[in-house]
Parts: C-alpha cells; sequence; structure tokens
C-alpha cells in the first residue's frame, strides 16, 4: 500500500500550479531542499515521473497530470476535516463566481446580499457570460464557482444538478401569432435568440428540428434585455425561461405560445474546479439553490 503523505501532496500541488520549486517553497514557508526531497518521494511511491522541465518551469507529464486530479481532492479532503474540527467558519478570501446572463437577471442581487449577510469577509468577483464560455473558465480554473444551464463534461470540473429550467416560446401581447400557432408559422415570423454554442440557440435549433421545420429568420442577440424588448414591442418571437418573463405574462405585456411539442426543462448546474474545497461549494450552492428555488427559477 502506497504511504502517501499530505505534505509530499501539498509539495507536488504547489509546484504544479506555480511552476517552480522556488515558488512552492516559499508558498510553503519551507526550503527548496525539501520541496525537492518530497517530490522526489512522491515519484518513488508512484513509480513515475511527475515533472518534465520547460525552459525555466517545471510541467506535469501525463503521469503528473493524472495524479493531480487525485492529490486537489486529497488536499480538499483534509481541509474540510480540518473545518469540521473547528466547527462551520465563516468563509474568507475571494471567490470568483461566474454567473450565466439568466440566472443573474433573476436572482444574482439577492444571491450577493446573503453572501454578505452569511459570510461578510468573502470578496466576490463576478463574471456574466453565457453558460458554455463559464463552464471552460472553470475548467481553464479562472473561475472558482459558475452557475449555468448546461454545460460540457470534463475530469477536472465537478457539477451539482440544482433543478430543471422551464423555457416557453413568448410573444408580445400585440403579436398576430396565435396561442396555439404552428411550427410553420412560427418558422415564417421573425426570432431572436443567443449566438451559436448557448442553451437558447440550442432550444430554437432543436425545437424546429423536431417539428419538421427550418428557420426562415434568425436574429443574434448577446443581451436577455435586448431581447426581451425586442418581444414586448412585437418585432420577434423567442425562446425565454420562465424566470425572467413571468411578469410580463402576468401583467398582460407578454403571452406564451404552446405551439407544437413542449419544450424540456434545461438542467441548472453549480460547477467548479476540481481543487475546490467541499465545504466551500456546499456552503454556496445551499444559498444559490434557496434563493433561485424562491424565484421559481428552478423546478424539482
Amino acid at each position: 500500500m502506497l504511504k502517501v503523505t499530505f505534505r509530499q501532496l501539498e509539495a507536488v500541488f504547489w509546484t504544479a500550479r506555480l511552476g517552480t520549486v522556488h515558488a512552492a517553497a516559499n508558498h510553503l514557508n519551507i526550503t527548496q531542499p525539501a520541496v525537492s526531497t518530497r517530490i522526489r518521494e512522491f515519484e518513488g511511491l508512484l513509480g513515475s515521473q511527475v515533472f518534465t522541465r520547460v525552459h525555466s518551469r517545471l510541467e506535469l507529464t501525463a503521469a503528473g497530470r493524472k495524479m493531480l486530479v487525485f492529490a486537489e481532492k486529497a488536499l480538499a479532503a483534509g481541509q474540510d476535516l480540518e473545518r469540521l474540527a473547528k466547527g462551520a467558519p465563516q468563509l474568507s478570501g475571494l471567490l470568483r463566481l461566474g454567473v450565466d446572463e439568466t440566472a443573474a437577471s433573476v436572482g444574482l442581487t439577492a444571491i450577493l446580499r446573503e453572501i454578505k449577510r452569511l459570510h461578510p469577509d468573502l470578496r466576490v468577483e463576478i463574471t456574466v457570460e453565457v453558460g458554455s464560455l463559464l463552464y471552460a473558465k472553470v475548467e481553464k480554473r479562472e473561475l472558482d464557482l459558475a452557475i449555468h444551464a448546461g454545460g460540457g463534461e470534463s475530469p477536472s470540473v465537478f457539477k451539482k444538478h440544482m433543478g430543471g429550467i422551464p423555457f416557453h416560446w413568448v410573444a408580445g401581447a400585440r403579436s398576430p401569432l396565435a396561442a396555439d400557432a404552428s411550427a410553420a408559422e412560427l418558422a415564417q415570423f421573425p426570432i431572436v435568440t443567443h449566438q451559436p454554442g448557448t442553451t437558447l440557440y440550442a432550444l430554437v435549433h432543436d425545437w424546429f428540428r423536431q417539428s419538421g421545420f427550418s428557420l426562415a429568420d434568425l436574429s443574434l442577440c448577446n443581451s436577455l434585455a435586448v431581447m426581451q424588448d425586442l418581444v414586448l414591442e412585437g418585432h420577434a418571437i423567442a425562446i425565454l425561461p420562465d424566470a425572467l418573463t413571468r411578469r410580463h405574462v402576468a401583467h398582460g405585456a407578454m403571452r406564451r405560445l404552446e405551439a407544437g411539442h413542449p419544450i424540456p426543462p434545461v438542467p441548472g448546474f453549480v460547477s467548479w474546479s476540481d481543487e475546490f474545497d467541499a465545504y466551500t461549494v456546499e456552503a454556496l450552492s445551499n444559498i444559490v439553490s434557496g434563493i433561485l428555488r424562491e424565484a421559481t427559477y428552478y423546478t424539482l
């Protein structure tokens, strides 16, 4: 049985993260020879080389990249045990939070307010983007945590399913389209959606493909607010999330279109890097879940 120590894992992790033994030693407040010794011990236990030198930096080998995933999980588990022993402390430091535009429109201010109330020492840096770009930023470790619809698959990113996000076709109150308009009629009307590669774009194209019709007029827009305005003024129709259009429908400014087959709910996720610790993820995802469920953004 391998007798790997946390000190060895820390030496490998921070050398991989910072690129040099010198930087890792400074971060861990130990000597460079101590870091090098721990790396050699770990490589001896693993039976393969973990780092290779590229110019002045150390980079992970293929075996090292596979190992790092498990090392990060082990170190995160160690941090969780320390927190458990100390109770449930408040979070502090910097959180790089990504939120897709839909979730941001529905609940970002409430989420930030609750984070500030429960964890006043936690600084939050916000990025609002489409879900696919947020997921890519988490994978590159440019973000710590992301709230988004849909998402990809990566061995370095974990996802927690938060619920389904309901979507509907909507039109302005004065639109000539009937509530039960056919797919063929919708295909002849101006349609606005997000750019290719986004959840909204995929929903529109998948819906028409399943209905057996091609699109005659499709406009691309990167702003949900502008999309809503175009629908409200009758210039276009769109597939939009219920949580965003519900008040407009209730006030009579928008109408739902129940054309053709229903649009299935889109899965909503919180995603985080594999180096992000479980305690922080749990604390933050509970805040996100509570607020967005209360806003009926998520359904079970």
